[in-house]
């Protein structure tokens, strides 16, 4: 983020940091939900897609009729999974976005600080959703009929990943861009030349 608009790099900040505990909030609750109320929502809205989308969903037995509804509720639920963990690592990336290429105060100078790489703000995002993540599934084991699962925890790191990887290449992309250099200048730059 830009330091020429410390004011804006403020506002944006807070309201990543907004965004990322309202995700968090909503996965907080979602996963608070017992299996049973879940299940007849969840089960009711892929048996509406089962009509729309399986071929001769209507003149299927009632054991096909399961099974096919039991497929689509688990694809819809694991997908729901991944777009929560989606929301929550873009924002989260976004939000932590915001402390690269701070201009350091006079006190940081003094102290001989520097800006925070924005590699180590992307790996501090991504270790933010795998720990939350793991505390969704802790908090899974405490709701009746829920269980928590490993595999859960390696499907939303993996979402959360895609999403974090994505904003976080688009925001250098953009960044780079807008200080008028072409992607990738600022590596070129600092690397080693080996002419004489």
């Amino acid at each position: 983020m830009s330091a020429r608009h410390p004011g804006a790099r403020t506002v944006l900040r807070a309201v990543f940091l907004v965004l990322t505990l309202a995700v968090c909030a909503a996965i907080f609750v979602f996963s608070g939900e017992d299996r049973e109320k879940t299940t007849a929502h969840s089960a009711a809205f892929a048996d509406n897609v089962a009509r729309q989308v399986v071929n001769g969903y209507e003149q299927m037995s009632e054991r096909e009729k399961t099974a096919e509804t039991n497929y689509i509720e688990k694809t819809i639920r694991k997908f729901g999974h991944a777009v929560e963990y989606m929301a929550l690592g873009a924002f989260c990336a976004l939000f932590f976005l915001t402390f690269s290429g701070e201009t350091p105060t006079i006190r940081q100078k003094k102290k001989k600080r520097k800006s925070v790489p924005r590699g180590l703000l992307i790996l501090f995002s991504f270790l933010f959703c795998i720990l939350y993540a793991i505390s969704d599934e802790v908090h899974q084991l405490f709701v009746p009929g829920r269980l928590g699962s490993a595999l859960d925890v390696v499907l939303d790191a993996a979402a959360a990943l895609t999403a974090i990887l994505t904003v976080s290449g688009a925001v250098c992309v953009f960044l780079d861009a807008s200080d008028g250099q072409t992607p990738g200048a600022e590596a070129a730059e600092k690397s080693p030349s080996f002419e004489n």
